[in-house]
């Protein structure tokens, strides 16, 4: 991936090594300049809506390097659970003239959600046989998937369900929220209404992840979502 800017008469070329990244990657970058010009380059958190709208805080800086030309190079290494690209924003490289930030360039980034996590997002759509309807990032640094279920008898008053997952120190965060519609008998008129339950669990990475490879243990990983699965079975799904 590759940009330019002219920032005080100064030419700053950019190139980063690849075009898509997962949370925790490295990101290698090289800045190039016609001289020995001073160089600034930062990761940031950017909301689109506010960067069309050339807003002041557009951008959240997450980790920045200052250097010289005109061949100046850096690694970032992205968080695990580090925001990743959705319809509302991204991570972006904001580069330049240190001297004057207020015009830096800018370069969104890909950024897809970890490879631990599309596994697991993989089960439910291969194994489980859910529809993925979308990817978000979510509060509190975790990735959200929606799902839409299959037509399977089990599933039957099951509207949608969302899987929120992250890193935390040595474990896996993981929530499934199921939202259904039921029919209360308790009260007049068989009226349908929407309840949602949430089930969550915390998972020693070592007891879901393979150390060889970094990848998801499927096996494993299928127990943890049969049993959030069985708990879903057995709740009473009357509105409170």
């Amino acid at each position: 991936m590759k940009g330019f800017s002219i920032q005080g008469g100064t030419e700053y070329r950019i190139t980063v090594a690849g075009e898509r990244w997962n949370q925790g990657d490295s990101l290698s970058i090289e800045i190039g300049t016609a001289s020995a010009a001073p160089v600034f380059v930062a990761i940031a958190e950017g909301t689109d809506k506010k960067i069309r709208a050339k807003s002041e805080d557009s951008f959240e800086i997450l980790e920045s390097r200052e250097g010289d030309g005109p061949g100046f190079k850096t690694v970032f290494t992205l968080a695990g659970n580090a925001r990743i690209t959705d319809k509302s924003g991204s991570l972006y490289l904001l580069y330049g003239n240190p001297g004057a930030k207020e015009t830096l360039a800018n370069l969104k980034l890909s950024i897809a959600p970890h490879p631990v996590f599309l596994d697991v997002c993989d089960l439910m759509t291969g194994h489980f046989r859910f529809a993925l309807k979308n990817t978000a990032m979510g509060k509190s640094g975790r990735v959200e998937f929606k799902f839409e279920p299959s037509g399977a008898k089990e599933w039957a008053s099951l509207s949608h369900l969302f899987l929120r997952i992250r890193t935390e120190n040595d474990s896996i965060e993981l929530e499934l929220l199921f939202h259904r519609t039921v029919i209360n008998a308790l009260k007049p008129g068989l009226a349908a209404e929407k309840t949602s339950r949430s089930f969550q669990r915390t998972i020693p990475t070592g007891d879901i992840v393979h150390g060889f490879n970094g990848r998801l243990n499927s096996e494993a990983a299928k127990a943890v979502l049969e049993s959030i699965f069985s708990e879903y079975r057995e709740q009473s799904w009357l509105p409170a």
